[in-house]
């Protein structure tokens, strides 16, 4: 069955439906991994997104469980070259196709991804849709000229109401944005006690938890739409921190760093970063959107620039870290999961000890 991307700027791409057949307009980014689909699927930063992936084939090794990084995808799309119906991996539980259908997530295959994603990184991000009627196109151009973006899609991802992941160490409370499993892996690893609450949550309902450090999760849409985490951050400048991608820009506007729209974004599990600490290349995982100014106040210390643009990717002010790639990788390299043991040794610097 034939199916239409449709772009803002009036460019239309032509391939094959995959997944489902129910449609919303979503922000077109394209990622340069070559593999990890299944945790860009499920990975709650990607809501309101419609992803083209540069690798050419995808769905080669299906669908499982352990991949995950969430139970219910977001994204609005997804956009391929070719797309793989047999999965060769032994646990693969069920096609891409299969399980786009199942989660109600519509795509494309069959369409000139280098020639999309040439379009995007020379004219920036724009709004897409999908069409399966060649009569409605015109219609749908007009439409994506009318529509806007879509404001606070933290607060339609985040857990409905806190949760704990109990054990025996550090007492953390982790804000979720639209947090993934890995996040949470690192932190059950290292023995923390987890609480999880709503990216909403005020000052006094994170405190009355007693927590000795704070942990803010990724997520999608603009940071300056989450004005109850940046008061919140504000109200409790003396307590620890760890942000990671939209909790990092959040905890810029806290800080009063400008963060701005970026023209393509970073999405990718191999984009390489320098260490001002020590000079090193460190390559991440990324998947952001924004960017956190140059320009900082005083006390706060410049902790990696990504090399291909010099960017901002990761801040320290006091006793606060924020770094806008995933530390946790998944999908991708998880070479600076370290970042969770620095934090860690924070905590105890400040002379916190485990509960």
């Amino acid at each position: 069955m034939k199916r239409y991307l449709v772009l803002e700027d009036g460019c239309v791409f032509e391939g094959t439906a995959i997944g489902s057949d129910e449609f919303k307009t979503g922000e077109l980014i394209f990622t340069n991994a070559m593999s990890g689909y299944q945790e860009m699927l499920t990975d709650s930063a990607y809501c309101g997104q419609i992803i083209v992936c540069t690798f050419p084939m995808i769905g080669n090794v299906g669908i499982n469980r352990d991949d995950f990084e969430s139970m219910i995808p977001m994204l609005y799309g997804l956009v391929v070259s070719e797309c793989c119906d047999e999965g060769s991996n032994f646990r693969c539980d069920q096609s891409l196709n299969e399980f786009m259908k199942q989660k109600k997530i519509p795509g494309i295959a069959g369409v000139d991804t280098r020639a999309i994603v040439r379009k995007i990184r020379d004219e920036g991000v724009m709004k897409a849709a999908f069409c399966d009627d060649e009569k409605q196109l015109e219609a749908m151009k007009a439409e994506l000229k009318q529509s806007t973006s879509e404001k606070r899609l933290s607060a339609r991802v985040t857990t409905p109401r806190p949760f704990p992941i109990p054990n025996r160490g550090h007492k953390l409370v982790l804000v979720d944005f639209g947090c993934k499993y890995g996040v949470i892996r690192e932190l059950s690893e290292r023995d923390c006690d987890v609480l999880v609450v709503p990216c909403t949550s005020s000052i006094d309902e994170i405190m009355v938890f007693r927590p000795e450090g704070i942990v803010l999760s990724s997520g999608p849409g603009d940071p300056a739409d989450c004005t109850e985490a940046i008061e919140m951050i504000r109200a409790c400048e003396n307590t620890a921190m760890l942000g990671i991608g939209l909790g990092a820009e959040v905890m810029a506007l806290a800080a009063g760093i400008k963060v701005s729209k970026m023209k393509s974004g970073h999405h990718g599990s191999s984009i390489p970063v320098r260490n001002h600490r020590n000079n090193r290349i460190e390559f991440t995982s990324q998947n952001h959107g924004y960017e956190i100014d140059k320009a900082m106040p005083a006390d706060c210390e410049l902790l990696y620039s990504a090399l291909n643009d010099g960017s901002v990717e990761g801040f320290k002010r006091n006793h606060q870290i924020g770094v806008c790639f995933n530390p946790e990788g998944a999908p991708g390299n998880s070479e600076c999961s370290y970042l969770f043991d620095e934090f860690l040794d924070l905590l105890k610097e400040r002379g916190i000890k485990n509960a």
